[in-house]
């Protein structure tokens, strides 16, 4: 993941690359795979040795960030 922001409608609509994680929801971000395909992405870091919990939650902007920080707080 790249750089960690406060997401907004406008600062997804203005991506052009990567894949910004949000501050609000640790190991929430939104990945970027071209102007018409992004994508809510969890990742996280699970206790035990090196294991990671990845989900693609859903699509943006059929969900909203408010709606992709419930899921993925869910697998917090």
């Amino acid at each position: 993941m790249s750089e960690s922001v406060i997401l907004t409608p406008t600062h997804i609509d203005r991506l052009k690359g990567g894949s910004p994680a949000d501050r609000e929801v640790p190991g929430l971000s939104i990945v970027f795979f071209g102007p018409a395909k992004k994508q809510w992405r969890f990742r996280r870091l699970v206790e035990g040795p090196s294991k990671t919990v990845e989900r693609i939650l859903c699509v943006y902007p059929a969900f909203s960030i408010d709606e992709a920080r419930v899921r993925a707080a869910g697998y917090a």
